[in-house]
Parts: structure tokens; sequence; C-alpha cells
């Protein structure tokens, strides 16, 4: 149940991480058929023991017997001073909430891993002729062969940035070795590597890590929507001045483009008109020059190839060569291109991004690794980017950037799935109980369980990991109250049987603290693999000690690992506790019920 949530979480994100609660729920539904067909069969067939060994399996050897003892005698002066020990589990639970927030680090919202690889981005002016974006891409790539670091290989290409042909701009995709093959860690080498960037002349030349993952957008991110793209472009230069004052920023940017520059033909209808000349022969004239015409095909061997007849290179980037590129006039007369056209400069948009049918421009930054200041930066940001709020002109915003908006649907969705899961938790237990007390003090484990996280963030100093961290604390919720239900459901048992409560409630801590025990040992030794980063190569049958992978599932490890083993030993002592105030409370309203009867019955 408390899986199920995470597989309707949205987005990419969602995309991403619905195999996990996927896997487990086929898992668990496995291992409890496995419980209720298997086991049973096999047990029966195979476990012959003496009534000695019976003795033993029940009572425990001589150092467990002795922990016993010890938990009987806790057990027995927790329960005789009930709610001043839930009174106190609960107040170190509160504390270690204090603890977090007062000694934690900075959340952060995904793990951030080592790079596999990179992207290095040339940008030239608008209107670089290739051959110059060429020459610093050629540059680029000698730095990145020149520069220590675990290169596999790289990639560039000139005159395109991936997706869209412009001769400004260039861009070298680089690719580090596999993790453990590493001598050089791929974030030092993208340091490295951008400090040797400041040496290209000629071209804004950027590095930044390639995501690893699911896209969670950028880690301070603005957009700026209006009207006119140059203003967009002034305010988005305001926020992005602000951003790179602060060194703890391994990249900022933006994606406002300037005007990039060219020629515009407008043509004079009323001297075309006199020179015989439709607009339709100047636009095909002028079209072929610059970009060609095909004028047939050339076939070798089973391949054709286009035959393309154009201008030579030096006629093309002339503005005087364009102005005397001769028309043909219907009545085949040839006339200059300047004699029906005015050739004017002028800048043009090359991109408009929009959102919500408003035209945007997004300015961002990624904070370097190691950063503990983050929020202090953050909120530092932002009261500046309000100082520019207030003189925004009328009809333009700065709203949050993507990454904003990645993080906060992520984060509202994993609170969400937490009060779901803990409410069909609460409805199987109420079915199950048939009461309203029982299900609340078995979800009081859930609680015990986040101050465990809390207490053990706080003092190891591990960074809490949003995503992570927040599916294991979902995870706890299905997890932790296991040992809660076998403590008070073999209590309702006791008592069925007639014992008194007060000795039920002892003897059942007593009895079931061995499965109680080893059931969180099992699960703890499972997760410390995991939160140590211990991983088994099996292309390779190595085993590793730290990995791509381990990087990845480190925080939920050890997110499960503190939560359980608070939860454990404290539950030992607060669900008992829990069970003697409501045993308790039930006794004292049925003594005042039978006296108030008994006064009613001896009234005349």
């Amino acid at each position: 149940m408390a899986f199920f949530p995470i597989i309707f979480m949205p987005g990419l994100m969602g995309d991403f991480m619905k195999y996990l609660p996927m896997t487990v729920i086929v898992v668990l539904g496995s291992s409890l058929l496995v419980a209720l067909a298997i086991n049973p069969v096999f047990c029966g067939y195979f476990l012959n023991v003496s009534p000695r060994q019976q003795r033993r399996i029940t009572e425990g050897g001589g150092g467990f017997a002795r922990l016993q003892n010890w938990y009987t005698r806790l057990l027995q002066f927790a329960t005789a001073h009930a709610l001043a020990s839930t009174l106190v589990i609960t107040a170190v639970v509160i504390l270690g909430i204090a603890a977090f927030a007062l000694f934690g680090r900075e959340p952060l919202f995904f793990p951030d891993l080592d790079p596999e690889r990179a992207r290095i981005t040339v940008e030239a002016p608008q209107g670089t002729p290739l051959r110059y974006t060429d020459e610093a891409v050629l540059e680029v790539e000698e730095l990145v062969r020149s520069t220590p670091s675990s290169l596999d290989s790289y990639a560039s290409i000139a005159g395109s940035d991936g997706s869209n042909a412009e001769s400004h701009r260039g861009r070298v995709d680089v690719t580090f070795v596999p993790f453990n093959e590493r001598s050089i860690r791929g974030r030092d080498a993208v340091r490295a590597i951008g400090r040797r960037l400041g040496t290209v002349t000629g071209a804004l030349v950027s590095i930044e890590e390639a995501d690893e993952g699911p896209p969670t957008g950028n880690d301070i991110s603005y957009e700026v929507r209006g009207t006119d793209y140059e203003v967009l472009g002034e305010i988005s230069a305001q926020i992005l001045s602000i951003l790179q004052r602060y060194p703890e920023f391994r990249t900022s940017d933006t994606d406002y483009e300037p005007g990039r520059p060219e020629y515009a033909v407008r043509i004079d209808r009323g001297r075309a008109a006199f020179h015989d000349v439709t607009t339709a022969n100047i636009a095909n004239t002028v079209r072929s020059a610059i970009n060609g015409a095909t004028v047939g095909t050339f076939r070798h061997n089973q391949d054709e190839y286009d035959i393309v007849v154009r201008y030579q290179e030096s006629e093309r980037d002339s503005a005087v060569a364009l102005r005397n590129v001769m028309v043909v006039s219907n009545d085949g007369v040839r006339v200059a291109l300047s004699s029906v056209a005015e050739i004017e400069p002028q800048s043009a948009t090359g991109v408009i991004k929009r959102r919500n049918m408003s035209r945007a421009v997004s300015v961002w930054a990624d904070f370097d690794a190691g950063i503990t200041n983050r929020a202090a930066i953050t909120r530092e940001i932002e009261s500046r980017v309000d100082a520019i709020r207030t003189e925004l002109p009328r009809g333009y915003a700065i709203g949050s950037g993507e990454g904003a908006d990645i993080r906060d649907e992520s984060t509202e969705f994993l609170l969400q799935a937490f009060v779901v899961a803990i409410f069909l938790i609460f409805i199987v237990l109420l079915a199950q109980f048939n009461s309203l007390a029982d299900p609340f003090i078995i979800l009081f484990g859930v609680f015990l369980s986040l101050g465990g996280v809390m207490w053990g963030f706080a003092f190891a100093r591990l960074e809490f990991v949003i995503i992570m961290s927040g599916i294991g604390c979902i995870a706890l919720a299905g997890v932790a109250v296991n040992n809660c239900i076998v403590l008070v459901d073999y209590t309702h048992k006791l008592i069925a049987n007639g014992v008194p409560w007060r000795q039920a409630v002892i003897e059942a801590g007593r009895t079931r603290l061995r499965p109680v025990i080893l059931t969180a040992l099992t699960t703890v030794l499972a997760l410390v693999p995991m939160a140590l980063g211990i991983s088994l190569d099996i292309r390779l049958l190595q085993i590793q000690f730290s990995s791509e992978s381990a990087e990845w599932w480190r925080a939920f490890a050890w997110t499960m690992l503190y939560g359980l083993s608070f939860a454990t030993v404290s539950t030992l002592v607060a669900v008992p506790s829990m069970l003697s105030l409501k045993y308790g409370w039930k006794e004292r309203h049925a003594a005042r019920t039978a006296a108030r009867h008994a006064a009613r019955a001896g009234t005349p």
C-alpha cells in the first residue's frame, strides 16, 4: 500500500521512478505467496525438532535470555508509567526533527553524481561565417585533448547547436571513461577544462555537465515573460548579472539571443513594374544566387546527386555583389537588383520561446558540488530579483523557471503520496482490527521512523536528497508498521485467551521480541551494502566499493536504515505503553460506567 501511490508520480520524474514501486509491489506479492503457500509446507516437512529444541527456540539462548529479561524489566517500568514513557519518546522524535533543522545539511533535490559526459558550447557573434566558428571549435578540441582528464572520446560539430543549422554555433561533446576506471573525477575534469576555455577568443565558450538520470532542471531558474523581445533581453541580462556575481555557481546562462545581422530585400513594386519584373522572379533570382538552384542530377553507379548552381562564396558574402545581381525581366532584359529593390541591413530574432501565450526568456544557474549554503544564496538572489520586479514595465513579469516547477511538482507529489499511503494503511488496519485506537497506535511507528531519519541525517551530516530520501520515507510507512502490527495483534490474542491486559501487554512484548529484532536486523543488514556503496558487477563478477548506481541509492538506503533502526527500538517501548494507556482508559471507563449503573440500580 505504501508504494502504490508512487506509481502515479507525474512528469518525466515519474516515468523514471515508477519502476521502483512496481518492482517492490511484485516482489512483495511474490513473497506473500511464498509465505502463505510454500513455507508452511517446507516447515511441516523439514522442521522436525525435539521438545528441548522447541524450548530453546522459544526461550532463546543465554545471551538472548538475558536481553529478554532486561527488556521485560524495562517494559514493566514503561507500562507502569505509560503516559510519561509515550511523552518522552514523542519528545525525542520532536528533538530529532529540531536537530535536523538546526544541524542538518541543506536538502538536495536529486543526487549530485559525478558526470559521465560534458558538453562544450561555442557561440560566436550572430552572422559569423562557418569557417571562423570551425576554427574556434578546433581550438576547443585541442584544449580537451591537452587537459589531463579521464577522457574516453569526444565528438564535435561546427555550424550547428545539435538541432538547428546556425553558422555561429558549435559544440563539443566529451565522454569520460566508466566510473571505476577514472583516475580523475569527471567533475574535476570539467572544472579543469572550463578554466582553460577562457583562452579561446572570438566566441563565448562554456562547458556544462550532462544531466544524469531524469531532467531535474537548474538549481536557480527564472523566466521573464512579456511582449517585446528586446525588453525581455534587457531584464534577463539584469538577472544574469546578479547570478554571475556568485562564485558558487559552476554555470549561469540565459537563452536570450540577440538579433542576428541580415539583409532585407525590399522590392519597389513601382520600379519593378516599370522594368516589367515580377516579384516572384526577383525572389527566385535572389534565392538561386545565395542558396543555389538545382539544375539537374548526376548519376554515379546507382546513386544520384543533385547539381546545384549558385554564386561563388565571395559574391554571396558581399552586399555590393548582391546589389549587382541581374534579374531577367519578362522582355528578356537584364536589370540590376538595385534598380528594382532596396537592400537594407537589419537585425532579426532567431528564436522566440513562448509560455502561456507570452514571449519568455529563461535565466538559470547551477551550484557547484559541495556548496553548503545554497538556501542562503537562493534567498539573497530572490531578494535582489524582487527589487527588479518592482521596476518592471507594465505587461512584464518574472516567474519561476522550469527547474523550480519540476522540483515543486515532484516535492508536492511526494508529500501527497505519503499522506495517501498513510490513509491506505489506516483503512487496511481499520478493517483488520475493527478499532479506531489500534490503527493510530500502529501508525505511531511511522512517526517514530521519521524521527530516526531526522536524527541520523542530523548527526551523520548526510545530505537529505528529496527524491530518494522522500521515497525512502514513504517506504518506511509500510515497513515500520509491521513490528507494531505484530505486537498489537499478539496482545489481542492473549487478552482473547483470558490473560489480564497488564500481563498480556508485557508478555506480547517479551514473546515477540525475537521476531521484531530479527525482522529489523535482516532488513538493516541488507541495506548496509547499499548505504556503503558496495555492489556486485555482474558483467565482471567483481565486488565494487563505489559505482554510479551506488551514488543513486545511497540516500535511500540511509533513510531506511536510520528510520527502521530507531523505529524498531522505540516501538518495543512505545507500542506497549500506548496499549497500556488504551486498556487503562477502557478499564476506568468501564468502572465508571458500572458505578453509574449500580448507582441507578440502588436508587428507589
